[in-house]
């Protein structure tokens, strides 16, 4: 992948983190950019985690990001 393909994947996400309107949605799209995180760093040494699921949260976001 490149990096405008997890660019896209983090922009997807931000976009439904932004269309929230419950804790729970929030959360929910959370859990899911923590997942693709895991995914991904699994197939890039490279990748950022933490990086990538900052991108892929709104300025609004109400949780600190894992590095786990």
């Amino acid at each position: 992948m490149t990096r405008k393909d997890f660019e896209l994947i983090a922009a997807t996400l931000r976009y439904c983190d932004a269309h929230t309107d419950t804790v729970e949605e929030e959360r929910l799209v959370r859990w899911v950019a923590e997942k693709f995180a895991d995914v991904l760093a699994g197939a890039n040494p490279r990748f950022d985690r933490v990086r990538f699921v900052k991108a892929a949260q709104t300025a609004g976001s109400r949780e600190e990001v894992s590095t786990a």
